[in-house]
This record gives C-alpha cells, structure tokens and sequence, in this order.
C-alpha cells in the first residue's frame, strides 16, 4: 500500500478501532484494513473511514511475502517500487447494467485504495509496480498478485548493455583482461552473455516506449524498445465477499452472501451507494 500509508502512527496495545477511526481524518487516512482470526480461518476487511461502509472478506488461502522468496531462484529485494503507489489492473470485474450494487461497490472500493494514473500524462517511469485483482466468474473468488515491473532495453546486446548500465552505478565492470579484441566479447561467447542470446527474450514482452526527454530549447519524444518482466514480490492472497455493513464494521447489513435480499432493498441499496 505505500507510499500512501501512515507510517508515522504510532500503535499501542490500548488503541482500539474507534480510536483508529478518530485519526484517520487527521492523517489523510481514507481507507482501514484490518486482519483477524477466527475458528473458521482469517478474516479481513475494508473500511471506509470514517463513516463506512465496511466489506468483510474470508481469506480462503494465501502466501507472504518470504513464502514467495523462497520459490525464486533470484530473488529481488525491495527498493524505489515502494516509493511510487502500484498500477491496479481489475480483471473479470462485472461493469454496466449487468453488474449488481454489492459488485459496483466492490470495484469501486479497490479503485479507491490507490491514486487514479492517468495514460497519458503518467511517464512510464513512474510505474514499478502492479497489483492484480482476479475474480473468478464461477466462485466469485478475488486473487490477489503483487508484481514489480522490471523493463530492460533491448535496442542494444545483452554485453554491451551490462557495460552501459554499470558506468554510473558502483557495479564492477566485466572482466575484459582476457580478450585480444573487442569483438570477442560482443561477438562471441567467451565467458560472457553474447548478443544473440537476446533472440530468447518473447516478442510479446517486447513494446514501444516514449519518453519525454527535456532539452534546452525544446521537447524530444525518444522511441525505445524494452523488455517488460514481473517479479512476484508477494503476498498472495485469495478472498471471498461475504458481507457488506453500512457503517465503519456496524450498522444495517447491505448485503450478505447467505441472506438473499429483495428487490426493494437492492433498490434502496443502489440508491444510497
């Protein structure tokens, strides 16, 4: 959830929801997320501060983040992805007049979690992460994926690359001591990646970026081909909707996955959400 998060609250063992709540507005905080465990297994939900409404989730089965750690042979390291909010990718969620008013306040509530990215004044730098909300038609179980983008060029070999990407940053330059001439190590594979290695990147990761570079005078945009890779930071979590109240986790039940409302009261609930 950084960097919009309150990182500088400070918890006690006293504090109990009520007084989160009476904070929140002070903070700049619009949405509360607490974990819970019951005999039936965790529970989580969301919370619009500081009046509601409150969505209750089952979590059906989930990783963290040192679960997925341990399955990636490289592993990566958290660094400057969390210093920019994550690109929401929404995919089998219901919109338009087929979509029901518990599913039009659940995909607003998830678009509301996260700062609204705009195409086209947005630069593509600024996009290192993503988050992916999956939900299954059949089951109506929402899988959650946390991904750092990670884009390479590919307008030039993989060795020469690893000689122009370590220039400005304390990497140690390749070994070339053992090489007569420079076309050993672009040409052929001595002990090094060489450049038709390149060939085993997929087409489809492949795509065309611009980016604005600011000159003296004027505006340029610059074409480049780059290589887009996901790697999964974690954690992975599976929820199910079963509960939706008006207030902050009180007040009149909106809609229940157990109770079946009747037409009158999905009307009224459309009306007022």
């Amino acid at each position: 959830m950084e960097p919009h998060t309150a990182v500088r609250l400070r918890e006690r063992k006293a504090n109990r929801l009520k007084n989160y709540i009476a904070m929140s507005r002070p903070l700049g905080v619009t949405h509360l997320l607490l974990l819970s465990k019951t005999e039936l297994g965790p529970n989580m939900r969301i919370i619009r501060s500081p009046h509601g409404p409150t969505l209750y989730f089952r979590i059906k089965t989930y990783s963290l983040c040192k679960d997925i750690i341990k399955t990636q042979k490289n592993p990566r390291s958290p660094g400057s992805e969390f210093l920019m909010p994550p690109l929401l990718i929404l995919n089998n969620f219901i919109s338009g007049k087929k979509e029901l008013p518990h599913e039009t306040l659940l995909t607003s509530t998830f678009r509301n979690l996260f700062p609204e990215i705009s195409v086209k004044k947005t630069q593509t730098s600024y996009i290192k992460r993503t988050l992916l909300l999956h939900r299954d038609p059949c089951k109506g179980y929402i899988d959650l994926r946390h991904y750092a983008i990670i884009t390479k060029n590919v307008d030039i070999c993989q060795p020469i690359r690893r000689i122009s990407t370590n220039l400005g940053i304390k990497k140690p330059l390749p070994n070339l001591g053992f090489i007569k001439d420079i076309s050993e190590y672009v040409l052929h594979n001595t002990g090094f990646m060489s450049c038709e290695s390149d060939s085993e990147i997929d087409d489809d990761a492949i795509v065309e970026v611009k980016e604005e570079t600011n000159m003296k005078n004027y505006s340029k945009e610059k074409v480049q081909k780059k290589a887009i890779k996901l790697v999964e930071l974690g954690p992975r979590l599976r929820l199910e909707l079963y509960k939706i109240t008006e207030g902050a986790s009180e007040g009149n039940v909106l809609f229940h996955k157990s109770i079946t409302n009747t037409l009158n009261e999905e009307t009224s609930f459309k009306e007022e959400h």
